[in-house]
């Protein structure tokens, strides 16, 4: 999560960045006691490191495959990471579409030699999770999950145990849920705003797509095939996945250094 940030130009906002990346109170505990959850965060943090990396035209064939690697570490590690993977793959293209003269460009990422890389990392991943989604299949435990819509069962889910695990006031606890339906709002008017300015391809936006496409698969899925919607800790990728669009976002949107520590600051103390 520090290399994460190391890109960032303001060294108050690094600070309060790399806080505010750490602030998911599941990310240490999770992850210090080796727990599924808590691994699959810590190797979705390697992958966005080095999908910054490629990012920044900063391309390196080593740096894509460990970049895939981690992506692949985490979906072993818990399931539910498929659907941003599936989010990544749609939000890419359409990059590769529409925003190939902007900030991003993921160009020769897909050589014969990466697609050849990404094929074999994509039969190995499905190799080690075809025994384990066989026995769930066969004790019907694989559809673990919320029926009701996605903001009780995905978001809401989410805000109540990260609050009551904080032991946060009831009040608090639905201020936080409001905070959370606005910025998903306000996220959405920033792809508009961004996408009618031509200012589509900023790494922001990137980042946005994703978190929201994850949202809209997980609709689709439960519409078309029957699936549940994530719930509890199979979500809780959704939690550093929106923190990061908005670091990324306030990293985008200014370069002053108070407005960025202000901002950062903000929404750090909101959250603990």
């Amino acid at each position: 999560s520090a290399l994460i940030v190391a890109d960032f130009k303001s060294h108050y906002y690094k600070v309060a960045a790399f806080m505010m990346l750490n602030a998911n109170i599941y990310l240490i505990d999770l992850f210090s006691l080796a727990r599924g959850y808590g691994l699959s965060l810590g190797f979705l943090m390697i992958h966005w490191h080095y999908l910054l990396k490629l990012m920044s035209n900063d391309f390196d064939t080593i740096k894509f495959r460990l970049m895939i690697i981690a992506l692949m570490l985490s979906i072993v590690s818990n399931f539910s990471i498929i659907y941003y993977a599936l989010s990544l793959g749609f939000v890419y293209l359409t990059y590769e579409l529409i925003a190939a003269n902007g900030a991003i460009k993921f160009r020769n990422v897909f050589t014969y030699s990466g697609f050849k890389f990404l094929s074999i990392s994509l039969l190995l991943m499905l190799t080690f999770l075809y025994e384990p989604i066989r026995k769930l299949i066969k004790f019907k435990q694989l559809y673990f999950g919320g029926t009701n819509n996605i903001f009780d069962d995905t978001i809401y889910s989410l805000v109540y145990y990260s609050a009551a695990a904080a032991n946060t006031e009831e009040f608090l606890m639905n201020w936080f849920y409001r905070l959370i339906l606005i910025s998903l709002v306000l996220l959405i008017a920033v792809l508009i705003v961004s996408f009618a300015r031509k200012k589509w391809a900023l790494k922001s936006n990137f980042f946005i797509g994703v978190l929201l496409m994850t949202l809209v698969l997980q609709i689709a899925f439960f519409y078309f095939f029957n699936t549940k919607y994530l719930i509890q800790r199979t979500a809780l990728f959704l939690i550093p996945l929106y923190t990061l669009a908005i670091l990324q976002l306030i990293e985008d949107l200014s370069s002053k250094p108070m407005f960025i520590l202000t901002s950062a600051l903000a929404v750090f103390f909101f959250y603990t």
